[in-house]
């Protein structure tokens, strides 16, 4: 028996993370989110417009959590260290979220004013960071997309068990992210 369709936009969104985490984004649908919810699917839609708003809702949700995590990792640092800390705080969150690596892969929608403002944030910390060694404008985007594909290029192999030898992934993972701070030190 469903219950009332009592719950907030973000119970919904968390729930949907869930999901994603658990069983693989391709597996989050309505109906699946209805039954976890314990609800009828036609109740999402006073939050959701289908699966498509579904995904980009939680796509939003991805980035305001990564938000949070990269201004935590950053904070209070500057310069080399500030940069590592978000390069880490980035691949954690996509290990702590390996449901929510698809959303996070893929450019945000830049005319819907909510991704716009969330992908903005995102950029704002990393130029901020950067300015510690002195990039910015097109020098500094190109520092972050590098970043970026690091960090999240390591955790979707380690995810998809793509390290198979013995050594420490996480040492692996330092080390290419000493090398990228060694070369923005020299530029």
């Amino acid at each position: 028996m469903s219950r009332p369709a009592k719950f907030t936009r973000l119970e919904l969104l968390e729930t949907a993370r869930e999901i994603a985490n658990r069983e693989g984004w391709d597996h989050l649908t309505l109906n699946r989110l209805a039954d976890e919810l314990d609800i009828k699917p036609p109740s999402l839609y006073n939050h959701v417009q289908g699966v498509e708003g579904l995904r980009k809702a939680l796509a939003v949700h991805a980035q305001t959590l990564l938000t949070r995590e990269l201004e935590r990792a950053a904070i209070g640092k500057a310069g080399a260290d500030a940069f590592r800390a978000i390069g880490i705080a980035y691949r954690a969150f996509a290990l702590g979220n390996p449901g929510l690596l698809h959303a996070m892969a893929t450019a945000p929608d830049r005319s819907d004013e909510l991704q716009r403002m969330t992908d903005d944030r995102i950029l704002e910390i990393g130029m901020a960071v950067l300015k510690g060694f002195g990039l910015e404008g097109q020098e500094a985007i190109h520092a972050l997309r590098t970043l970026r594909s690091l960090a999240h290029g390591f955790a979707v192999l380690e995810l998809d068990a793509g390290f198979g030898r013995p050594e420490q992934v996480t040492k692996s993972f330092d080390w290419a992210l000493n090398l990228l701070v060694a070369g923005l030190e020299r530029k």
